[in-house]
Protein backbone atom coordinates (compact mmCIF):
# COMPACT_ATOMS: atom_id res chain seq x y z
CA UNK A 1 0.00 0.00 0.00
CA UNK A 2 3.04 2.42 0.96
CA UNK A 3 4.49 1.72 -2.45
CA UNK A 4 1.34 2.61 -4.17
CA UNK A 5 1.10 5.72 -2.55
CA UNK A 6 4.23 6.78 -2.92
CA UNK A 7 4.48 5.90 -6.76
CA UNK A 8 1.16 7.90 -7.03
CA UNK A 9 2.93 11.26 -4.73
CA UNK A 10 6.13 10.49 -7.09
CA UNK A 11 3.81 10.79 -10.38
CA UNK A 12 1.99 13.49 -9.41
CA UNK A 13 5.15 15.50 -8.29
CA UNK A 14 6.77 14.66 -11.63
CA UNK A 15 3.90 15.73 -13.42
CA UNK A 16 4.09 18.78 -12.06
CA UNK A 17 7.31 19.31 -13.38
CA UNK A 18 9.52 17.67 -10.39
CA UNK A 19 13.16 19.15 -9.37
CA UNK A 20 13.60 21.05 -12.68
CA UNK A 21 10.30 22.35 -13.79
CA UNK A 22 8.35 23.49 -10.56
CA UNK A 23 8.55 26.36 -10.77
CA UNK A 24 12.04 26.89 -11.97
CA UNK A 25 15.60 25.11 -11.96
CA UNK A 26 17.09 24.75 -9.17
CA UNK A 27 13.41 24.54 -7.39
CA UNK A 28 12.95 26.91 -4.68
CA UNK A 29 10.09 24.34 -3.49
CA UNK A 30 10.62 22.75 0.58
CA UNK A 31 10.18 19.37 -0.80
CA UNK A 32 13.41 18.60 -1.44
CA UNK A 33 14.42 19.22 2.21
CA UNK A 34 12.36 16.50 3.20
CA UNK A 35 12.32 14.41 -0.23
CA UNK A 36 15.19 12.32 0.83
CA UNK A 37 13.81 11.46 3.69
CA UNK A 38 10.39 10.27 2.40
CA UNK A 39 12.31 8.65 -0.17
CA UNK A 40 14.38 7.00 1.88
CA UNK A 41 11.72 5.59 4.45
CA UNK A 42 9.38 4.18 2.01
CA UNK A 43 12.33 2.12 0.80
CA UNK A 44 13.03 1.06 4.14
CA UNK A 45 9.35 -0.53 5.26
CA UNK A 46 9.15 -2.10 1.24
CA UNK A 47 12.29 -3.44 1.92
CA UNK A 48 10.99 -4.61 5.52
CA UNK A 49 7.96 -6.00 4.20
CA UNK A 50 9.27 -7.87 1.67
CA UNK A 51 11.96 -9.40 4.04
CA UNK A 52 9.08 -10.53 6.41
CA UNK A 53 6.56 -11.42 3.89
CA UNK A 54 7.83 -15.23 3.10
CA UNK A 55 10.05 -17.87 4.94
CA UNK A 56 13.34 -18.15 3.64
CA UNK A 57 14.23 -21.74 2.31
CA UNK A 58 17.60 -23.25 3.78
CA UNK A 59 18.11 -25.64 0.95
CA UNK A 60 21.55 -26.16 -1.23
CA UNK A 61 20.07 -24.04 -4.44
CA UNK A 62 18.85 -21.16 -1.63
CA UNK A 63 22.54 -20.87 -0.05
CA UNK A 64 24.35 -21.02 -3.26
CA UNK A 65 21.79 -18.12 -4.74
CA UNK A 66 23.42 -16.27 -1.49
CA UNK A 67 27.01 -16.97 -1.48
CA UNK A 68 26.68 -15.13 -5.21
CA UNK A 69 25.35 -12.65 -3.23
CA UNK A 70 27.96 -12.26 -0.74
CA UNK A 71 30.63 -12.67 -3.18
CA UNK A 72 29.21 -10.14 -5.73
CA UNK A 73 28.76 -7.56 -3.15
CA UNK A 74 32.33 -8.22 -1.94
CA UNK A 75 33.02 -7.37 -5.45
CA UNK A 76 31.14 -4.03 -5.13
CA UNK A 77 32.68 -3.06 -2.67
CA UNK A 78 36.09 -3.93 -3.61
CA UNK A 79 36.05 -2.57 -7.53
CA UNK A 80 37.28 0.82 -6.04
CA UNK A 81 40.24 -0.20 -5.39
CA UNK A 82 41.01 -1.94 -8.70
CA UNK A 83 39.07 0.16 -11.61
CA UNK A 84 41.08 3.61 -11.60
CA UNK A 85 44.74 1.43 -11.18
CA UNK A 86 43.39 -0.91 -13.66
CA UNK A 87 42.71 2.06 -16.52
CA UNK A 88 45.79 4.06 -15.77
CA UNK A 89 47.38 0.38 -17.08
CA UNK A 90 45.57 0.68 -19.96
CA UNK A 91 46.06 3.71 -20.56
CA UNK A 92 49.14 3.91 -20.40
CA UNK A 93 50.31 0.13 -21.14
CA UNK A 94 48.05 -0.86 -24.21
CA UNK A 95 46.51 2.62 -25.66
Amino acid sequence: MIAIVFSTFYWYFDSLGGFYMNPSYPSPSVIWIYMPTIEGFTYALIIAWYDNSFSHSTNKLSRFIALIGTYSYSIYLLHFFVVFKLSKFIHFRLI
